[in-house]
């Protein structure tokens, strides 16, 4: 896993203004998201954070840069601030629908300096470059879907996986501001509508850069 910056003054702003913290930090939920220690949650990650059990869980994704002649091994967008957080042996597809194991699974990872390729074990139908693909788990029935139903919280800063995971911080209301778009992991087409968040409202948009 190669290094990534952290927000620690030097990192370029995810957001124009503030954005509203949600009082206390959340826990990251291991039954459902499957991570690594030294992984980095970026900021502007879209989120889904339960108030009562103060657990959350994230949405894996992916922005298609490059695919290959073997269109299985597909080049992701990738650069030092952020880059997918994809497993081997997990799930991804383009669009979230159908039976969980007719889903590729991802057979290899080459996480390099300036690339990230991933290898599936078979293509998806009508991908192209420029279409964001995400991370699906086993639901009712067999279906694929996302590791939650709805994504209305973003990350608000960078968090590097342990071992104890605490206090993670999100935002459910980006306030007077917007997240940058283009500086966070890619948000799947439908879970956004014009510049603000499908599941949430409150959080707005911009293609500033």
């Amino acid at each position: 896993m190669k290094f990534r910056k952290h927000s620690f003054g030097g990192r370029r702003p995810v957001y124009t203004a503030q954005p509203v913290t949600v009082t206390g930090g959340f826990n990251l939920d291991e039954d459902k998201v499957e991570v690594l220690p030294g992984m980095m949650v970026f900021a502007g990650t879209l989120a889904h954070a339960d108030e009562i059990t103060r657990k959350m869980v994230f949405l894996k994704t992916g922005r298609v840069r490059f695919i290959d002649t073997d269109p299985k091994v597909i080049t992701l967008e990738s650069d030092e601030f952020i880059c997918p957080l994809f497993l081997k042996g997990g799930r991804v597809v383009k669009v979230v629908s159908g039976q969980y194991e007719d889903a590729p699974i991802i057979e290899k990872i080459e996480d390099k300096e300036d690339s990230y390729i991933i290898t599936l074990s078979d293509e998806i139908a009508g991908l192209a470059v420029g279409d964001v693909i995400q991370h699906v788990i086993e639901g009712d029935s067999g279906k694929a879907v996302r590791v939650a139903k709805s994504f209305p919280a973003v990350v608000i800063s960078d968090h590097i996986v342990g071992h104890d995971e605490k206090d993670i911080s999100v935002s459910i209301d980006s306030g007077h501001g917007a997240f940058f778009e283009r500086r966070i992991p890619p948000i799947p087409a439908e879970l956004k509508k014009e510049k603000f968040l499908t599941d949430n409202p409150n959080i707005k948009l911009t293609q500033s850069y």
